[in-house]
């Protein structure tokens, strides 16, 4: 790891610094009723632990879908090609403001169970076949953070796929808020000519045109 990247990931002052010694040791002690030790987060930017601490509260409960397919992949002996390194995502989830970081990480631990709704309306959402109402549900805060992590990074992402398509069958996995929107991946790929329908959804719903 470079010093550049060492830099966007870590930082010397430590949450407990940035979330106040008392508030730090309430999160710590939720986190450990959840099996999680924030100290082993202690010295990454709050983006990130944001991240990390989601991944293990939900994993709990939930095979995260990512792993699941990554692992039935290789089960499978199937190539597996990613769209963009983690090089690349790390500067893009640092243009996230650290308010908006503390506010749900603070959140998260506080009330883990407000994530569990939030998650299951989310799941509802794309069981249902509507993956204009999840990308409403998913939106960021502000117009240049959905144009950075969503938009630009979409419109980017149908060439490489495109041109994998040209050579054989392909299964790709992005994250839901990806699919809808103006630049949301089913409009682009509409866009390029293809059709677009639901697999294997048991309510029979059509994904909106």
């Amino acid at each position: 790891m470079t010093k550049e990247e060492e830099n966007l990931q870590f930082f010397k002052e430590g949450l407990d610094h940035l979330l106040g010694a008392d508030l730090y040791k309430k999160l710590k002690a939720n986190l450990k009723k959840e099996s999680i030790s924030l100290d082993s987060f202690k010295n990454v930017k709050l983006a990130l632990a944001f991240a990390g601490i989601v991944s293990q509260i939900f994993s709990k409960n939930h095979l995260p879908v990512d792993v699941l397919i990554f692992s039935e992949a290789l089960k499978n002996k199937k190539k597996i090609i990613g769209l963009e390194t983690l090089k690349f995502q790390i500067p893009l989830l640092m243009l996230i403001p650290e308010i908006n970081s503390a506010s749900n990480f603070i959140q998260l631990i506080m009330d883990p169970d407000h994530g569990s709704t939030k998650f299951n309306k989310m799941k509802d959402i794309y069981i249902a076949g509507n993956p204009e109402e999840l990308f409403q549900l998913s939106k960021l805060p502000t117009k240049e953070l959905n144009e950075k992590l969503l938009d630009e990074r979409n419109i980017n992402w149908v060439p490489v796929v495109l041109g994998h398509l040209k050579k054989e069958i392909c299964f790709m996995a992005v994250g839901a808020a990806h699919l809808g929107g103006e630049n949301g991946l089913l409009n682009l790929f509409r866009n390029q000519g293809f059709e677009i329908f639901p697999i294997g959804n048991n309510k029979g719903t059509k994904v909106n045109r």
